[in-house]
């Protein structure tokens, strides 16, 4: 007797066109798990599922294979100076699943092309404003703002489609942040892998 479960997902995609992502799972009594992936287009003022979608997929893989992706980091307490135009490296990795944050350039290199979301907090100097920017292969993504009012903070997140081998990391393109002198901290930085593509 197979056990199968089913998981619905909606998700918002570029252009405002939504998505729904169904995900079912058979486990055999014997053999290996299967996932199975079904994909079908909404149109644009659509609240249903297109009868009949051009854009449905049906994949069977095993679960396993993409179930051992699990990518994540989560790092702390800025090291080096904190004053731009510097790429902002950190001292302390809470979580680092998968290996992919490198603490020596201070990176995350992306293993597999996927979908991934990262989120990051800042700072900023007492009598200084600042603008805090992720980076993708040297590219601006998204930016955190701080005025010139006393310890202003900031952060900001971004979903991205990454292929592999991508590079991501924090880059202080204007002014000047803080960091606590003891263990605590007050700039953090965190991604992972949503799902593969």
């Amino acid at each position: 007797m197979n056990i199968r479960l089913t998981l619905v997902l909606i998700a918002a995609a570029l252009n405002n066109v939504y998505q729904v992502y169904s995900v079912a799972v058979t486990v055999p009594k014997r053999g290996r798990p299967v996932l199975e992936t079904h994909i079908p287009e909404l149109g644009d003022n659509e609240a249903t599922m297109t009868a009949g979608s051009v854009f449905t997929s049906h994949h069977p893989t095993p679960a396993a294979d993409l179930l051992s992706r699990e990518v994540a980091f989560s790092v702390q307490k800025v090291t080096n100076t904190f004053h731009a135009v510097t790429r902002v490296h950190f001292r302390d990795v809470l979580t680092n699943i998968g290996g992919c944050w490198d603490p020596i350039t201070s990176e995350f290199v992306a293993p597999y092309n996927g979908g991934y979301y990262f989120i990051f907090h800042v700072l900023g100097a007492r009598h200084s404003d600042f603008t805090m920017t992720l980076m993708k292969n040297g590219v601006y993504q998204v930016t955190a703002y701080g005025t010139e009012k006393t310890f202003e903070t900031a952060s900001n997140s971004a979903f991205l489609e990454l292929r592999r081998l991508d590079k991501i990391w924090l880059m202080l393109q204007q002014g000047s942040i803080d960091e606590h002198p003891g263990n605590e901290t007050y700039n953090t930085f965190a991604g992972f892998l949503m799902f593969p593509l």
